[in-house]
C-alpha cells in the first residue's frame, strides 16, 4: 500500500511539473517573437520569428532559414542560424520525405525522415527508445523547421502529425 501511495504521489508531481513547463515554455521570456519549438530534458529550442525567411530557390529546392535559440533550465546557452532544404514537387507543394537540414556544427546536410503519424512515432519509440527517435528523426531540427515554415508560408507544414498546437 505504501508503494502505491508513493507511486501515485510521484505521478502527480510529474504531471504538475509537465503542465507548469508547458505553460512557461510557450515563448522565450514571454516574447511572442520567440515561440517554443521543441524541448526535452531541461533543454528548449525557440525560433526567432522575424528571422524566418526563404534564402533562395534553386529549381525545385527551397532553402529556408531562421535563428534558433537553445536554453537549458531557462538560461540561453546557444544561438545559431539554422538552414533547411525543402524539395518541392512540380506543382510547388513539398515532397514528403525530401527535407534536409544543415548541421550547424559540422556544416553537413542531413536528411530528415518523414513524420508519418503520431502513432508511427509512438510505435517507433516503443521499439527503439526516445533517444534513438530524436537522433534518427532529427526532432531538434524538425520542430523548429515547422515553426519557420509556418512563419514563411502562413500555413502548417503538411506532414502526418496533428498541428492543433500551431493553429
Amino acid at each position: 500500500m505504501k508503494k502505491y501511495i508513493i507511486l501515485v504521489f510521484c505521478i502527480l508531481m510529474l504531471l504538475q511539473t509537465a503542465s507548469v513547463s508547458a505553460a512557461t515554455n510557450s515563448f522565450l521570456n514571454d516574447d511572442p517573437n520567440y515561440p517554443w519549438a521543441y524541448g526535452h530534458g531541461g533543454g528548449d529550442e525557440y525560433v526567432q520569428l522575424d528571422s524566418c525567411r526563404i534564402d533562395h530557390v534553386n529549381g525545385l529546392d527551397v532553402y529556408i532559414s531562421a535563428n534558433v535559440i537553445y536554453t537549458f533550465n531557462k538560461k540561453v546557452e546557444d544561438k545559431w542560424r539554422q538552414y533547411w532544404k525543402l524539395h518541392r514537387s512540380c506543382n510547388g507543394n513539398p515532397r514528403f520525405n525530401d527535407l534536409s537540414y544543415c548541421n550547424h556544427k559540422t556544416g553537413k546536410w542531413e536528411h530528415i525522415p518523414y513524420y508519418k503519424s503520431r502513432q508511427f512515432i509512438g510505435d517507433y519509440m516503443d521499439v527503439f527508445g526516445f533517444g534513438t527517435f530524436v537522433m534518427t528523426f532529427h526532432a531538434m531540427e524538425y520542430y523548429p523547421f515547422k515553426v519557420a515554415y509556418r512563419q514563411v508560408y502562413g500555413k502548417v507544414y503538411p506532414d502526418g502529425l496533428s498541428d492543433n498546437e500551431l493553429e
